[in-house]
């Protein structure tokens, strides 16, 4: 999850190229970026009240994770609206980044207000609205094919893009019928999300797709596992899963939006444009996206123990940017060191 593939140029590639892009894309997520800055060659503190009285008065943007920061599936993590209300009382600007490509930006703003947090739609930044966003900014005008939920869908027609609906493909089934598939003529960008139907048929339909040298390859995220605790023990890959066998057998790299590729903070900066590495607090429960996004782009970073990760992880990463600033049990703490 740490190349987010912006500037490589399209194309067709050797099988030696082919292997390494094959090998980088399943490390995202894995490894973090290699680039680090002052606050990442830092040893991480746990955060404490005096230390958060000397970080406060220099910043003027808090951006957070959503899931495992603020909820867990509809259950809100004590202490968390409270949190942010107290930040806005102090003045700041507040902003939430998801990767969860399987939810609209509407959706998200409706999840906001069902769990009773203050919020506003400017201060929401969803890789499925961001995905859209991008593709006008590309002066995209021909069909989208795309590999995503219906969340993805209505953000791109909202755009004004027209794509195929989600659901399985037709051609699913015996081999003989992914080479008797139709395919449109007037595909200009093919679009990855989290797919439940995610299918051999698609991997081919995609791929012809991107033979075609102008034809745009996006991927809203490269999380390589949905990171939801299960009773089961069952693995559950996630959109970097599909973007790797794409990129694979495409031999293209994507253009990926959400954290920690470079796009993403891109994109944040059209909405907050005065965000700097030394105003920005970056609240995240895991190492490989959220706190690699914050020390790519310099921010002061705070991990949360709620979620993915914790302190105990720390001491098994070697590489520098995925180690946070701070780190804490919960975002409530930052409400009591505010009292």
């Amino acid at each position: 999850m740490t190349v987010s593939g912006v500037g490589v140029k399209r194309g067709s590639c050797n099988m030696a190229s082919l292997r390494k892009a094959t090998v980088i894309s399943v490390q995202r997520g894995l490894h973090g970026s290699k680039n680090t800055t002052e606050h990442s060659r830092q040893q991480p503190k746990e955060l404490t009240k005096k230390l958060w009285s000397e970080l406060l008065p220099r910043l003027e943007y808090v951006l957070s994770d959503c899931d495992g920061v603020l909820w867990h599936s509809n259950l809100v993590v004590s202490g968390a609206r409270d949190t942010f209300r107290k930040l806005r009382e102090y003045g700041l600007k507040v902003g939430f980044v998801t990767n969860n490509s399987t939810k609209s930006k509407a959706g998200l703003l409706d999840k906001f207000k069902q769990m009773n947090f203050q919020i506003t739609p400017r201060e929401i930044f969803c890789v499925n609205n961001l995905t859209a966003s991008y593709l006008q900014s590309r002066k995209v005008k021909g069909r989208v094919y795309m590999l995503g939920t219906e969340a993805l869908q209505n953000e791109l027609e909202g755009a004004g893009l027209r794509c195929n609906p989600p659901g399985p493909d037709l051609a699913d089934g015996h081999p003989q019928s992914w080479l008797d598939m139709k395919m449109d003529t007037d595909v200009e960008a093919v679009v990855l999300g989290f797919d439940y139907h995610f299918s051999m048929a698609k991997v081919c339909r995609a791929c012809t797709y991107l033979a075609r040298p102008n034809c745009h390859f996006i991927a809203s995220e490269a999380d390589v596992r949905v990171f939801e605790k299960n009773s089961s023990g069952i693995v559950l890959p996630s959109t970097g899963a599909i973007l790797a066998a794409i990129e694979a057998a495409a031999g293209r790299r994507a253009v990926i939006i959400g954290k920690p590729s470079t796009t993403m903070i891109e994109m944040i900066r059209r909405e907050y444009p005065e965000i700097r590495s030394d105003n920005t607090l970056f609240i995240g429960d895991y190492l490989h996206t959220d706190i690699a996004f914050g020390a790519k782009n310099g921010f002061t970073t705070l991990l949360v123990e709620t979620g993915m990760h914790s302190r105990h992880d720390l001491t098994q990463v070697k590489d520098s940017s995925l180690k946070p600033t701070f780190y804490t049990k919960s975002i409530a703490d930052i409400f009591a060191f505010m009292q």
